[in-house]
This record gives C-alpha cells, structure tokens and sequence, in this order.
C-alpha cells in the first residue's frame, strides 16, 4: 500500500481512537472505476462546531502540487465551501520528506489555483500544523488538538 493510502487510513483511524465519543467520520469510498460516483474527499468529519470535508494527501516533496487534485475534487469543494452551510473543507498534506503535516482550507487553495499558483509548500502559514510524535514515517497526532484548531481557523 501506498504512503499516501497509509497515512489517509492512519488518519481516519487516529481521530476514531483519540476522539471517538466526540465525533463522526464517514468514510467517502474512492472507486476508481469510470462509471463510480465521484466523491470530492476522503472523509467528512463532523465534530460539536462543525462538518468537514476531508481530504488526505502525501509527498515526498518540499510541494504540494495541484494536479495531484481531480478536477472534480476541486470544483465540489469550492462549491461546498460557498454554501455557508457550516460546512468547510480542508486538504491535509503529509510533507513527509520533511515530517510536517498541515491542513489548509480549500478555500486557500482555490484562491492559489486562480491566482496562477500550480503548489502549495511545507513552510506556508496559512494553515493549520498538526502537532504529534513521530514514529518511524508516520506521526501519532494529538487529534482534540487538531480539531479545536479546525473550530479556530
């Protein structure tokens, strides 16, 4: 399995352990199959504050590249993002070369795709960082953290 399935999994899987009597996270089966229904994320999350659409993304690289979206995935979001429905919708990338992991709204990264931007980097700002322990590739996050940030941001 890939890295980048491992950490989406691990993910999911992290939030369930540490917050399970907090929250809900569905599970948005990706089928690669042409005729499949096509979902813009992984997971949608719902906590006390909110739902979030959720989607896991890895690399290696000191960048996110954006073609690493499908088209689809991008125009869903965005949409879901403008209904106001206390609703958003975040990107959580795994630089794992670099052993950063941060969350960025959609909303931020459709307004660096319409600026002409083709990436997001390790060391931007406007995000969220989830904080954790490393162990070996992967990181244990502190999970309450990260979705007290998600309320905040």
């Amino acid at each position: 399995m890939s890295i980048g399935k491992n950490f989406e999994i691990d993910f999911a899987k992290q939030l369930r352990e540490q917050l399970q009597d907090e929250i809900v996270i569905q599970r948005l089966y990706d089928n690669m199959s042409k005729l499949a229904l096509h979902y813009p994320s992984d997971y949608i999350l719902f906590t006390q504050y909110g739902s979030y659409y959720i989607e896991c993304k890895a690399t290696k690289n000191k960048s996110f590249y954006f073609s690493g979206f499908a088209q689809h995935q991008i125009d869903e979001m965005k949409q879901i993002c403008e209904n106001k429905a206390n609703v958003e919708c975040y990107v959580v990338i795994f630089f794992y070369e670099k052993g950063v992991t941060k969350a960025f709204n959609m909303n931020y990264i459709v307004k660096l795709i319409e600026s002409g931007e083709k990436k997001v980097s390790y060391d931007d700002e406007v995000c969220i960082e989830l904080q954790g322990k490393k162990k070996r590739l992967y990181f244990e996050y502190n999970m309450k953290k990260f979705v007290e940030d998600l309320n905040k941001h």
